[in-house]
């Protein structure tokens, strides 16, 4: 459903109405589908997101280099409500060169150590602050990684960056990614 109905260029707001609807006709009863689904339109400069319980997306600021802005989950997952129910409206954010948005699963936020204790938030933003701006997801790889100290995964770990402005096309990087098989550790 999201391959093809972006392919098409529909809007956020048909794709979240379109998946619920899948969702909630193949999932069994009470299954759901946590998801955050974002568009970036470099030419307006706007970062559009619909977030249902999933982790803040964080946008950190390539200038002041700190995170700036939130987009906190403010739906319930996919499959939990109706048509009629569901809450489409989305957050817009003005992005500017450079900027960074990152988003993760709520395993990389219960990532947990040998003791029990959850990676968290704070962990989570405070590899933000210390590490320099070009390796900020290499720092939160790093640091998921000493936190977890050989500890079992219990849950998927999903950490996403998006450069604005930088890059590949759409041209490019829909051939850069269309050949993507299967997912890898880390990329």
């Amino acid at each position: 459903v999201f391959y093809g109905m972006t392919e098409k260029g529909f809007s956020i707001t048909e794709l979240v109405t379109e998946i619920n609807a899948k969702v909630s006709h193949l999932l069994p009863m009470g299954r759901f589908l946590a998801a955050t689904i974002m568009q970036l339109d470099p030419s307006h400069r706007r970062l559009t997101v619909w977030n249902g319980g999933v982790p803040d997306v964080l946008i950190f600021n390539a200038e002041t280099k700190i995170i700036e802005a939130r987009a906190c989950s403010r739906h319930l997952p996919l499959g939990v409500l109706s048509a009629e129910q569901l809450d489409t409206q989305c957050e817009r954010f003005d992005v500017n060169r450079g900027d960074r948005i990152f988003a993760c699963s709520d395993g990389l936020l219960e990532a947990r150590s040998r003791s029990g204790e959850f990676f968290g938030e704070a962990r989570l933003e405070a590899c933000f602050e210390s590490a320099s701006a070009p390796c900020l997801f290499n720092a939160v790889e790093r640091a998921v990684t000493a936190h977890r100290d050989g500890q079992a995964q219990e849950d998927d770990l999903t950490f996403v960056e998006v450069q604005c402005g930088v890059g590949y096309g759409a041209v490019e990087y829909r051939q850069r990614f269309a050949s993507t098989k299967r997912p890898t550790k880390w990329h």
